[in-house]
């Protein structure tokens, strides 16, 4: 970022930036800055800090070696399309899913939006928007002084199966994470989804993801009838082969019996 300085009256040598200077991210952190003096003109002071960054410094004129009143200027370096959403996590459940995710960790900007594009191999697409309802201009500082991070997710549930296919939710631009549900989904089938956010300048890089929800175990009642009908089956086919064994023995012995009597006579 160049910043061009007027001289209004007087010989100004060159223009220097004091270290009371601060930079601040669009998610409320200090970031590091870097000053160069442009090559080509007095005039101009090459500022080197994050997409989106909001700065405030503390600027004096100087010449002949003397510095002049300092004075304050608040500029913001251009902001860019934001990075990957981070922390995204999953959890599967019977006939749900729950995602959660993070702002990025670079930014570049003011985010604006999230969405979330959510689909399986046989069901259409489901979008879920989440858009900023307080977030102020791409070239607006003057909100970056104090501002907190809220600790409260910004959260919706969607009906997998119902027959909107856009959902759209607000939230502040102090939250920082996202929590949404979708419910109603049909097991054994594929699932894909993405995640970007979007600054003023255009959608961020897409995290994408799948996953498949199977079916459940066959529930324990099931599986003990199933039990209980082995050991059944189990018990018959035993007491069938002893009684056959008997049979033969007992065959076997009057056969024995039969001819010793013919032997005595």
């Amino acid at each position: 970022m160049r910043l061009r300085f007027r001289i209004t009256s007087g010989n100004v040598d060159y223009y220097r930036v004091l270290s009371t200077s601060v930079c601040t991210s669009p998610t409320f952190v200090n970031v590091s800055y870097e000053v160069k003096k442009s090559s080509d003109s007095k005039n101009d002071i090459i500022l080197i800090t994050e997409p989106g960054a909001c700065c405030s410094l503390n600027i004096a004129a100087v010449s002949n070696n003397v510095s002049g009143k300092v004075q304050t200027y608040a500029v913001k370096r251009r902001e860019t399309v934001p990075d990957l959403v981070s922390q995204p996590t999953i959890k599967i459940n019977r006939m749900s899913v729950n995602i959660v995710w993070s702002s990025p960790i670079q930014p570049n900007g003011n985010i604006v939006e999230y969405t979330i594009k959510f689909w399986s191999t046989t069901n259409s697409f489901k979008y879920i928007r989440f858009i900023c309802t307080d977030c102020r201009g791409s070239t607006e500082c003057n909100h970056h002084g104090k501002q907190k991070t809220l600790n409260v997710t910004a959260t919706s549930t969607v009906n997998f199966m119902g027959d909107d296919n856009g959902y759209n939710r607000t939230f502040q631009r102090e939250q920082t994470t996202f929590n949404v549900t979708v419910e109603r989904l049909p097991v054994n089938l594929n699932y894909f989804y993405t995640i970007y956010a979007t600054t003023r300048q255009g959608n961020g890089s897409m995290y994408t993801a799948s996953f498949k929800i199977k079916s459940d175990l066959v529930p324990s009642q099931n599986q003990d009838k199933g039990v209980i009908a082995g050991a059944v089956t189990g018990t018959f086919v035993c007491t069938t082969a002893v009684m056959l064994i008997l049979f033969f023995i007992c065959k076997q012995y009057r056969n024995k019996l039969k001819d010793c009597k013919v032997s005595t006579d």
